[in-house]
């Protein structure tokens, strides 16, 4: 996609997606991308329906996606993605979604808005993390499949800031997992690792995501970079826009 060789992208959505019994709303999405460029407008309609009734519509940001121009300028398309379009009722696990919802509440507009509770801050994402913990047991890993993209993302945050700290690393094995199941993002567990290694052990990052500066590297580490990225379906440093902020990274990919 990043290098923009859309018919090569297309075939490999396509064959990727036989693979899964569950495709994801972005990738629904980015096949969609690849299809208007090749001018194949109806399969692209097809697969951005299908990401807007998965719940695609409000973490996807499908308006802002790289699709072909004229694919955009289409009636049916504005339809789709209007403010006025019909909501699509998702099946999830409401009451799991529910409770994600207020973790998340408590994760970022109480402890985290004002920037003013950092020392509190450790203390109440553990007790989160417990709540998170029990509620893994009870309902399963919270995929974007049993409580929708929103809520998914809003567990990525709480597991994030729980994952990193060395108290919590017996916990890698169940976000190693859940990665391989596609239930976790990998570009999460990417930037959570990473964390975990640089901020905590003062170790070398494992994926360099949005943690450390790569410009220094030499053309054979980047080829370890890369191979690490790719074991774990992460996308290669080249897919990304990157630039160093302050002592860490701001990585924006190209597609």
């Amino acid at each position: 996609m990043y290098h923009k060789k859309y018919q090569e992208a297309a075939d490999q959505f396509e064959k990727a997606m036989r693979l899964v019994k569950y495709v994801h709303c972005n990738t629904y999405t980015a096949a969609a991308i690849a299809q208007s460029h090749l001018n194949k407008y109806k399969k692209a309609m097809a697969y951005l329906k299908k990401s807007i009734e998965q719940g695609g519509w409000t973490y996807s940001h499908i308006k802002g996606a790289r699709f072909q121009e004229k694919f955009t300028e289409m009636p049916a398309y504005e339809k789709l993605t209007s403010q006025d379009a019909a909501l699509v009722k998702v099946q999830i696990n409401a009451i799991y979604a529910h409770q994600l919802d207020s973790l998340y509440h408590i994760d970022q507009d109480t402890l985290r808005k004002d920037g003013k509770h950092q020392e509190s801050a450790m203390y109440s994402d553990s007790l989160n993390f417990a709540v998170l913990l029990k509620l893994i047991d009870k309902y399963g890993f919270p995929s974007e499949q049993i409580v929708g993209l929103t809520a998914a993302h809003q567990a990525e945050i709480i597991i994030h800031h729980n994952a990193r700290l060395p108290k919590n690393e017996a916990y890698w094995p169940l976000w190693q997992d859940a990665v391989k199941k596609g239930e976790l993002n990998p570009e999460v567990y990417a930037w959570m690792y990473d964390q975990y290694l640089a901020w905590y052990k003062k170790e070398t990052p494992y994926f360099y995501h949005c943690i450390a500066p790569i410009d220094k590297l030499s053309m054979v580490e980047l080829e370890l970079v890369d191979q690490h990225r790719k074991e774990w379906g992460i996308p290669l440093l080249a897919a990304y826009a990157i630039e160093t902020t302050g002592g860490g990274m701001s990585f924006t990919k190209l597609y």
